[in-house]
């Protein structure tokens, strides 16, 4: 090093910060809690979803008093296309060609993926806490068979459609979804007057154990679609 080269990397030395921890200290750290976030997901979710979710819990309310006896099979018919919205509403990224997209923003595309799926898995839940009293109230059968018969279309919409949507990108995975959705919803809603041999008293424990499978099932595939989401992100 020359001294004319000396002479300039001394002019422009940067001096060592003085109290540097204590400066950054200073700043408020950004903290959300897990609550907070999923709540912030509340705006991002599709408002045809909403308006949909929000007819259902008033056809909840209002079928018992149309419908008597029947309300349980209506009830039953509704849960598949609850599991349609929330799985729907899991692929929208995918579906509008955004993931890639959202996966740059403050916060990674599988929190965002976890916490929509969290969202409406909840107001699943709500639905079937407040579908299984009324159900067993005004329909013909005990609280422990309504909640097979509410709760189990749901997980086998659900897994299916996530399996359907992790492997098949795009439109036609979504079309597909629908469509069996659609198909066991109407079976449900039909099942007193063509299924009833489904749903006699001795094959409780045949619900009990599909209940089960589709609740292991539907863990599983909700794993394997959040596992995948940097893979999909790329792949688009």
């Amino acid at each position: 090093m020359n001294r004319f080269e000396r002479g300039i990397k001394e002019s422009f030395s940067v001096p060592n910060p003085i109290k540097k921890e204590e400066f950054i200290k200073k700043f408020p750290k950004p903290e959300m809690s897990l609550s907070k976030f999923v709540i912030s997901q509340i705006p991002y979710v599709s408002k045809v979803t909403w308006a949909l979710t929000i007819l259902m819990f008033i056809s909840v309310f209002l079928a018992p008093r149309i419908l008597g006896v029947k309300v349980t099979w209506f009830i039953s018919g509704l849960t598949p296309l609850m599991a349609l919205l929330a799985v729907s509403e899991s692929s929208r990224s995918q579906k509008y060609n955004m993931a890639q997209l959202e996966a740059s923003t403050r916060f990674s595309l599988r929190s965002l993926l976890l916490a929509r799926m969290l969202l409406l898995g909840i107001v699943s839940f709500v639905l079937i806490i407040v579908s299984v009293p009324l159900g067993t109230f005004y329909g013909s059968f005990r609280v422990f068979e309504t909640s097979l018969y509410v709760i189990t279309p749901f997980l086998l919409s659900a897994s299916i459609g996530l399996y359907i949507v992790r492997s098949i990108k795009g439109n036609n995975g979504f079309y597909m979804v629908s469509a069996i959705s659609l198909f066991i919803s109407l079976i449900m809603f039909m099942g007193d007057k063509y299924f009833g041999f489904l749903f006699l008293s001795v094959g409780v424990k045949y619900w009990l154990m599909l209940f089960m499978l589709l609740l292991v099932l539907t863990i599983v595939e909700s794993k394997k679609l959040l596992n995948n989401t940097e893979d999909m992100t790329w792949s688009l």
